[in-house]
Protein backbone atom coordinates (compact mmCIF):
# COMPACT_ATOMS: atom_id res chain seq x y z
CA UNK A 1 0.00 0.00 0.00
CA UNK A 2 1.18 3.37 -1.04
CA UNK A 3 2.52 5.90 1.68
CA UNK A 4 -0.42 8.71 1.95
CA UNK A 5 1.81 11.23 2.97
CA UNK A 6 4.33 10.59 0.46
CA UNK A 7 1.51 10.49 -1.66
CA UNK A 8 0.55 13.89 -0.73
CA UNK A 9 4.13 15.56 -0.93
CA UNK A 10 4.67 14.52 -4.45
CA UNK A 11 1.44 15.98 -6.02
CA UNK A 12 2.02 19.07 -4.08
CA UNK A 13 6.07 18.93 -5.69
CA UNK A 14 4.44 18.11 -8.91
CA UNK A 15 2.07 21.00 -8.81
CA UNK A 16 4.49 23.32 -7.63
CA UNK A 17 2.58 23.96 -3.85
CA UNK A 18 4.76 25.67 -1.09
CA UNK A 19 4.53 23.36 2.48
CA UNK A 20 4.62 25.83 5.23
CA UNK A 21 6.86 25.37 7.29
CA UNK A 22 6.73 24.32 11.27
CA UNK A 23 6.41 27.02 13.19
CA UNK A 24 9.88 26.84 15.09
CA UNK A 25 11.82 26.46 11.96
CA UNK A 26 9.49 29.33 10.38
CA UNK A 27 10.07 31.59 13.12
CA UNK A 28 13.91 32.50 12.73
CA UNK A 29 13.07 33.15 9.29
CA UNK A 30 10.33 35.38 10.13
CA UNK A 31 12.56 37.66 12.66
CA UNK A 32 15.19 38.03 10.31
CA UNK A 33 13.65 38.86 7.87
CA UNK A 34 12.06 41.70 9.65
CA UNK A 35 15.74 42.84 10.54
CA UNK A 36 16.98 42.97 6.54
CA UNK A 37 17.72 45.76 4.99
CA UNK A 38 14.13 46.34 3.18
CA UNK A 39 16.62 48.29 0.71
CA UNK A 40 18.70 45.34 -0.70
CA UNK A 41 15.06 43.35 -1.11
CA UNK A 42 13.81 45.91 -3.43
CA UNK A 43 16.20 46.06 -5.68
CA UNK A 44 16.86 42.59 -5.90
CA UNK A 45 12.79 42.07 -6.77
CA UNK A 46 13.64 44.75 -8.93
CA UNK A 47 16.94 43.67 -11.16
CA UNK A 48 15.43 39.71 -10.93
CA UNK A 49 12.08 39.17 -10.76
CA UNK A 50 11.50 40.16 -14.09
CA UNK A 51 13.36 36.79 -15.76
CA UNK A 52 11.02 34.59 -12.92
CA UNK A 53 8.05 33.26 -15.21
CA UNK A 54 5.50 31.14 -14.90
CA UNK A 55 5.00 28.22 -16.45
CA UNK A 56 1.57 26.42 -17.11
CA UNK A 57 0.66 23.29 -19.10
CA UNK A 58 -1.04 20.04 -18.74
CA UNK A 59 0.29 16.76 -16.99
CA UNK A 60 -1.23 13.71 -18.50
CA UNK A 61 -0.24 10.74 -15.90
CA UNK A 62 -0.15 7.16 -16.79
CA UNK A 63 -1.11 4.31 -16.96
CA UNK A 64 -3.69 6.66 -14.73
CA UNK A 65 -5.14 8.19 -18.04
CA UNK A 66 -5.76 11.30 -15.57
CA UNK A 67 -4.99 15.22 -16.63
CA UNK A 68 -3.96 17.47 -13.77
CA UNK A 69 -3.78 21.67 -14.63
CA UNK A 70 -0.12 22.54 -13.53
CA UNK A 71 1.44 26.13 -12.62
CA UNK A 72 5.59 26.34 -11.81
CA UNK A 73 7.77 29.35 -11.42
CA UNK A 74 10.81 28.97 -14.07
CA UNK A 75 13.98 31.17 -14.77
CA UNK A 76 14.59 32.82 -18.01
CA UNK A 77 18.50 32.11 -17.76
CA UNK A 78 18.98 33.29 -21.82
CA UNK A 79 17.40 36.03 -23.36
CA UNK A 80 16.65 34.57 -26.82
CA UNK A 81 14.13 32.10 -24.63
CA UNK A 82 15.76 29.50 -22.80
CA UNK A 83 14.05 28.57 -19.27
CA UNK A 84 15.31 26.27 -16.33
CA UNK A 85 12.76 24.48 -14.27
CA UNK A 86 12.44 21.69 -12.09
CA UNK A 87 12.50 18.30 -13.54
CA UNK A 88 10.41 16.83 -11.01
CA UNK A 89 7.57 19.47 -11.38
CA UNK A 90 7.62 19.08 -15.14
CA UNK A 91 6.81 15.55 -14.82
CA UNK A 92 10.22 13.84 -15.13
CA UNK A 93 9.92 11.38 -11.96
CA UNK A 94 12.31 9.84 -10.01
CA UNK A 95 12.77 6.52 -9.84
CA UNK A 96 12.13 6.67 -6.15
CA UNK A 97 9.07 8.47 -6.44
CA UNK A 98 8.38 6.67 -9.44
CA UNK A 99 8.02 3.50 -7.23
CA UNK A 100 6.54 4.64 -4.12
CA UNK A 101 3.63 5.98 -7.44
CA UNK A 102 3.12 2.68 -8.84
CA UNK A 103 5.37 3.39 -11.87
CA UNK A 104 3.00 6.21 -12.72
CA UNK A 105 4.92 8.42 -15.57
CA UNK A 106 3.81 12.06 -16.12
CA UNK A 107 4.25 13.89 -19.37
CA UNK A 108 3.94 17.96 -19.32
CA UNK A 109 1.66 19.00 -22.77
CA UNK A 110 0.54 22.14 -24.02
CA UNK A 111 3.03 24.23 -22.78
CA UNK A 112 3.00 27.89 -21.83
CA UNK A 113 5.19 30.40 -21.07
CA UNK A 114 4.04 33.70 -18.95
CA UNK A 115 5.75 36.69 -18.96
CA UNK A 116 5.41 39.75 -17.14
CA UNK A 117 1.40 41.20 -17.12
CA UNK A 118 0.40 38.01 -20.16
CA UNK A 119 -2.39 35.69 -19.04
CA UNK A 120 -2.20 33.71 -22.50
CA UNK A 121 1.30 32.68 -22.53
CA UNK A 122 3.63 32.02 -25.22
CA UNK A 123 4.09 28.32 -26.70
CA UNK A 124 7.03 26.82 -25.82
CA UNK A 125 8.63 23.16 -25.62
CA UNK A 126 10.77 21.12 -22.85
CA UNK A 127 13.92 20.20 -25.37
CA UNK A 128 15.86 18.56 -21.97
CA UNK A 129 16.15 17.21 -18.94
CA UNK A 130 18.60 16.17 -16.29
CA UNK A 131 17.27 13.38 -14.03
CA UNK A 132 20.17 13.01 -11.48
CA UNK A 133 20.47 17.13 -10.73
CA UNK A 134 16.99 17.65 -11.14
CA UNK A 135 16.70 20.13 -13.93
CA UNK A 136 14.88 20.73 -16.99
CA UNK A 137 14.73 22.72 -19.91
CA UNK A 138 12.27 24.85 -21.79
CA UNK A 139 12.55 26.81 -25.14
CA UNK A 140 10.49 29.45 -26.02
CA UNK A 141 8.73 29.08 -29.36
CA UNK A 142 8.83 32.30 -30.33
CA UNK A 143 9.87 35.42 -28.30
CA UNK A 144 8.62 37.64 -31.30
CA UNK A 145 12.64 39.33 -31.56
CA UNK A 146 12.18 40.78 -28.01
CA UNK A 147 14.99 40.13 -25.59
CA UNK A 148 13.88 38.98 -22.57
CA UNK A 149 15.72 39.43 -18.68
CA UNK A 150 17.69 36.34 -18.33
CA UNK A 151 19.78 35.18 -15.13
CA UNK A 152 23.38 34.42 -16.09
CA UNK A 153 24.45 31.66 -14.08
CA UNK A 154 27.89 32.04 -15.10
CA UNK A 155 28.30 35.35 -13.04
CA UNK A 156 28.55 33.45 -9.53
CA UNK A 157 29.28 33.77 -5.85
CA UNK A 158 30.15 31.07 -3.37
CA UNK A 159 28.56 31.54 -0.27
CA UNK A 160 30.01 30.94 3.11
CA UNK A 161 28.50 28.94 6.30
CA UNK A 162 25.50 31.04 7.94
CA UNK A 163 25.24 33.92 4.27
CA UNK A 164 21.55 34.70 3.74
CA UNK A 165 20.49 33.16 0.55
CA UNK A 166 17.22 34.52 -0.86
CA UNK A 167 15.13 33.22 -3.83
CA UNK A 168 12.38 34.76 -5.89
CA UNK A 169 9.50 33.10 -6.45
CA UNK A 170 5.89 33.51 -7.73
CA UNK A 171 2.82 32.73 -6.39
CA UNK A 172 -0.18 31.31 -8.00
CA UNK A 173 -2.66 32.68 -10.16
CA UNK A 174 -5.52 33.47 -7.32
CA UNK A 175 -2.49 36.22 -5.68
CA UNK A 176 -1.80 37.63 -9.64
CA UNK A 177 1.57 35.44 -9.77
CA UNK A 178 3.36 38.18 -7.94
CA UNK A 179 7.03 37.57 -6.86
CA UNK A 180 8.11 36.68 -3.53
CA UNK A 181 11.31 36.64 -1.82
CA UNK A 182 11.85 33.71 0.66
CA UNK A 183 14.71 33.75 2.90
CA UNK A 184 16.67 31.40 4.79
CA UNK A 185 20.84 31.15 5.47
CA UNK A 186 23.50 28.49 4.44
CA UNK A 187 24.20 26.15 6.86
CA UNK A 188 26.08 23.72 5.93
CA UNK A 189 27.98 21.95 2.51
CA UNK A 190 28.16 18.49 0.83
CA UNK A 191 30.73 16.88 -0.79
CA UNK A 192 28.30 13.73 -1.68
CA UNK A 193 26.35 12.93 -3.85
CA UNK A 194 28.32 15.97 -5.19
CA UNK A 195 28.49 19.68 -3.70
CA UNK A 196 25.84 20.86 -2.54
CA UNK A 197 24.18 23.78 -0.17
CA UNK A 198 22.42 23.11 2.67
CA UNK A 199 19.85 25.65 3.61
CA UNK A 200 20.38 26.15 7.78
CA UNK A 201 16.01 25.80 7.74
CA UNK A 202 13.04 25.09 6.24
CA UNK A 203 12.30 28.34 5.48
CA UNK A 204 12.52 27.00 1.54
CA UNK A 205 12.69 23.52 2.04
CA UNK A 206 9.88 23.17 -0.64
CA UNK A 207 11.24 25.98 -3.01
CA UNK A 208 12.23 23.32 -6.09
CA UNK A 209 13.31 24.98 -9.39
CA UNK A 210 13.83 28.79 -7.75
CA UNK A 211 17.21 30.67 -8.28
CA UNK A 212 19.65 31.22 -5.35
CA UNK A 213 21.05 34.88 -4.86
CA UNK A 214 23.04 36.06 -2.00
CA UNK A 215 22.11 39.63 -0.70
CA UNK A 216 23.84 41.87 -3.01
CA UNK A 217 22.32 40.04 -6.36
CA UNK A 218 24.72 37.43 -7.58
CA UNK A 219 23.88 33.92 -8.28
CA UNK A 220 24.36 31.70 -6.12
CA UNK A 221 22.30 28.51 -7.28
CA UNK A 222 19.08 26.58 -7.93
CA UNK A 223 17.01 24.81 -5.43
CA UNK A 224 16.40 21.12 -6.27
CA UNK A 225 15.35 17.76 -5.07
CA UNK A 226 18.47 15.26 -4.85
CA UNK A 227 17.24 11.74 -4.37
CA UNK A 228 19.06 8.59 -4.20
CA UNK A 229 18.02 5.65 -6.28
CA UNK A 230 15.09 3.33 -5.43
CA UNK A 231 17.61 0.32 -3.95
CA UNK A 232 19.70 2.80 -1.93
CA UNK A 233 16.59 3.27 0.60
CA UNK A 234 15.87 0.78 3.18
CA UNK A 235 12.35 -0.95 2.67
CA UNK A 236 11.77 2.12 0.26
CA UNK A 237 10.82 4.56 2.45
CA UNK A 238 10.85 7.83 1.58
CA UNK A 239 8.74 10.06 3.68
CA UNK A 240 11.62 11.43 5.09
CA UNK A 241 12.57 15.46 5.31
CA UNK A 242 16.27 14.13 4.38
CA UNK A 243 15.01 13.47 0.60
CA UNK A 244 11.65 15.95 0.40
CA UNK A 245 13.81 19.05 0.94
CA UNK A 246 15.21 21.35 -1.42
CA UNK A 247 18.71 21.55 -1.43
CA UNK A 248 20.73 24.21 -3.64
CA UNK A 249 22.98 23.65 -6.65
CA UNK A 250 25.83 25.53 -7.04
CA UNK A 251 25.44 28.06 -10.08
CA UNK A 252 28.62 26.36 -11.75
CA UNK A 253 26.88 23.25 -12.05
CA UNK A 254 23.87 24.29 -13.17
CA UNK A 255 26.34 26.05 -16.06
CA UNK A 256 27.81 22.80 -16.84
CA UNK A 257 24.27 20.93 -16.88
CA UNK A 258 22.89 23.59 -19.12
CA UNK A 259 25.82 23.16 -22.07
CA UNK A 260 25.37 19.53 -21.31
CA UNK A 261 21.55 19.75 -22.45
CA UNK A 262 22.15 22.52 -25.11
CA UNK A 263 24.66 19.87 -26.91
CA UNK A 264 22.25 16.72 -26.36
CA UNK A 265 18.96 18.49 -27.57
CA UNK A 266 20.35 19.53 -30.63
CA UNK A 267 20.97 16.38 -31.92
CA UNK A 268 17.26 15.46 -31.43
CA UNK A 269 14.15 16.55 -32.89
CA UNK A 270 11.66 15.10 -31.13
CA UNK A 271 10.41 14.72 -27.16
CA UNK A 272 12.62 15.78 -24.62
CA UNK A 273 16.19 14.16 -23.88
CA UNK A 274 17.67 12.88 -20.89
CA UNK A 275 21.32 14.62 -20.50
CA UNK A 276 23.97 12.45 -19.56
CA UNK A 277 25.04 13.41 -15.84
CA UNK A 278 28.32 14.31 -14.70
CA UNK A 279 29.53 11.29 -12.49
CA UNK A 280 29.07 12.09 -8.87
CA UNK A 281 32.40 12.51 -6.99
CA UNK A 282 33.22 9.10 -5.14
Amino acid sequence: MRNSTTLVMTLALLSGSTFAPTAPAALPAIHEAAAAPSADWTKLMAERSPALVTVKFVLKFEPASQEQETEITAVIIDPSGLLLCSNTQTGGLPPLIQRQLGGMTATPTDIKVLIGEDTEGISAKLIARDRELDLAWIRIDDTGGKQLTAVDFSKSTTPNVGDTLLTIGRLGKFFDRAPVVQMTRLGGTTKKPRKLYIPADESIAREIGKPVFAEDGAVIGFTALQLPEADDVEGGDMNSSDYLSAVILPAEDVVKATARALETAATDQGAATETPAEPAPK
